[in-house]
Formats: C-alpha cells, sequence, structure tokens
C-alpha cells in the first residue's frame, strides 16, 4: 500500500491586495521618516523612484490620499465641487466608510492602529469601529478586507445598533473594501459604489478629521 503523503495547505493570495500591501509599507517607510515628509503625490513618487521602487502615480496618490496627516495638512482646493445629498432622507439607505489612521493607542495586550468609520447619509449617526493587533509589526497586513469584512457583520448584526445593513455602501478605492467586503455586501444584497474623490465621502471626511483632532488635539 503506497505511503500517504502529508496534505498541505493551500493559501490563495490575491495578486491585487499583494501589490497594495507591497506599496502601502514601501510608502510608510518613506512619508513617515523624520526627514522624509512629501507634501503631494509627485514629490513622494520622485522618493520612492529614488529609493528603488517603481509604483504609479495612481498607486501613490490612492495610499497618500488615505493618510490622515495628509487630509489635514493637504492645502484646500479653491473650488470644491461636492456630491449633494440632500435627497436622501431615509435612514439606512446610504452608507459612506472610510478607515482612519490612528496615533497608536494599546489597551492591555492589543494595540489599535485604525478606525473604521461609518456615517448614515440620512441621520448622520455614527459609528466607530476600532481595529488593533496583538502585534504592529505587519501594520499594513493588518488593513486587510477580510478585516473590514469582520468588522462590517459584527456592526451590522448588532441588534442594539441602529446601523442596518444599507442599501448602498460607498467608500473610497482602497483595497480594504475589495475582496471579502465587497463579497459580504453582494451576500446581503447591498449595491457598492466607489467614490470618485474624496468630495464625493464629504461627510465621514470631516468625521474622520474631528475625530482625528479629538485625539491629537
Amino acid at each position: 500500500m503506497p505511503a500517504l503523503l502529508p496534505l498541505i495547505p493551500i493559501i490563495q493570495i490575491d495578486s491585487g491586495e499583494a501589490q497594495d500591501l507591497n506599496v502601502g509599507i514601501a510608502l510608510q517607510k518613506i512619508y513617515y521618516q523624520p526627514v522624509g515628509y512629501q507634501r503631494n503625490a509627485k514629490k513622494l513618487l520622485e522618493a520612492s523612484i529614488k529609493t528603488g521602487y517603481d509604483f504609479t502615480l495612481d498607486e501613490v496618490n490612492d495610499w497618500l490620499e488615505r493618510q490622515a496627516v495628509h487630509q489635514i495638512h493637504k492645502p484646500r482646493p479653491r473650488y470644491i465641487p461636492r456630491a449633494s445629498f440632500c435627497s436622501i432622507t431615509t435612514p439606512n439607505k446610504v452608507h459612506q466608510a472610510d478607515v482612519l489612521y490612528m496615533p497608536y493607542d494599546k489597551i492591555g495586550q492589543i494595540t489599535y492602529l485604525f478606525c473604521l468609520n461609518i456615517v448614515d447619509v440620512a441621520s448622520r449617526y455614527k459609528v466607530s469601529i476600532p481595529i488593533g493587533a496583538y502585534s504592529v509589526k505587519d501594520r499594513q497586513g493588518i488593513l486587510t478586507s477580510k478585516t473590514i469584512a469582520r468588522a462590517l457583520k459584527e456592526k451590522y448584526n448588532d441588534p442594539e445598533c441602529p446601523l442596518i445593513w444599507p442599501k448602498i455602501f460607498l467608500t473610497d478605492k482602497g483595497p480594504e473594501f475589495r475582496g471579502d467586503c465587497e463579497k459580504l455586501m453582494r451576500e446581503h444584497g447591498v449595491k457598492i459604489q466607489k467614490a470618485e474623490n474624496k468630495n464625493t465621502m464629504g461627510i465621514v471626511e470631516r468625521y474622520n478629521r474631528t475625530l482625528w483632532e479629538s485625539q491629537t488635539g
């Protein structure tokens, strides 16, 4: 009788998420070093090229726009076209969601690095879900679509939370809102919309700013 070989688990790795993870780790090292402040995506791209990376301007800009420090200190545009949500008056019809990068906050053995913020457009009811880990060595590896999906499922299924599965779930194009997150929304009949620019996400962005200033001010 032939010997049975031990089964080797097969781990499926999404190439898109892997690339986003590589971009995030590399740019984090460049952007947050004491002498490495780059005010805009073009300068950060130039710095990454000098370091030996070959990221695209879109990849750099997408990462930079999700950094709370950049959101607060970037110059304000002279004209800001804003999407109108005045016609949305039914609670839980449209939710805006975004991830805020937070200062390290350690409680017990868990260090909290991010906060998933959700705002109901009609009622302006807000929910913040802290995301942490026991180890912070792989910061970008903690923020995955699987992590976000798990947090959303727990919150939307909470009978004490006024927020329930919305009709429309509006986010930016960050990788954490793809993959498992999109799959979860489809399972619950939620329409997923991706904002073309940060102005479309103005409601949750203002909440991000308020929350950041309350934590760092």
